[in-house]
């Protein structure tokens, strides 16, 4: 699918004085203007005024425990949130007023095989809880 690991794993590198990124850091697309502004623009106050929906998490001690990957295509909306050992991949039929039905979710481990049968624990719901935060806010 077009939210799958290979899809969404993209390589990052910058190269900064200060600061060494570990590889295995989890780092959201959204986050990356908000990390270069924090520490490359001079005036922060100037910049403080403006709201970012990232955080600053490539150069603070603030992690991410999780990723979100969307897909808007024609009549369709896909989500896929990640953690570290699992995937909630869910899609969507979507009308013109961007009203979400007939919604299909598939859960898959590290290793991307769908885990039949899904039982809840609460590791688990929390991918849920995140998808459904997310959902809630875009709308």
């Amino acid at each position: 699918h077009i939210l799958s690991n290979q899809q969404c794993n993209v390589g990052f590198f910058i190269k900064d004085k200060k600061n060494v990124i570990k590889k295995s850091k989890i780092i959201q697309t959204i986050d990356i203007f908000p990390s270069l502004a924090c520490r490359y623009i001079k005036s922060k106050k100037n910049f403080s005024k403006f709201k970012f929906d990232g955080i600053n998490s490539l150069f603070s001690n603030k992690k991410n425990t999780h990723t979100i990957a969307e897909s808007i295509y024609l009549n369709k909306y896909e989500i896929a949130i990640r953690s570290e050992n699992s995937m909630l991949y869910s899609i969507y039929k979507m009308d013109n007023n961007f009203k979400l039905s007939n919604e299909k979710s598939y859960v898959y481990d590290s290793k991307m095989k769908e885990i039949k049968n899904y039982k809840f624990n609460n590791k688990n719901k929390n991918l849920y809880k995140l998808k459904n935060k997310h959902l809630k806010n875009i709308k």
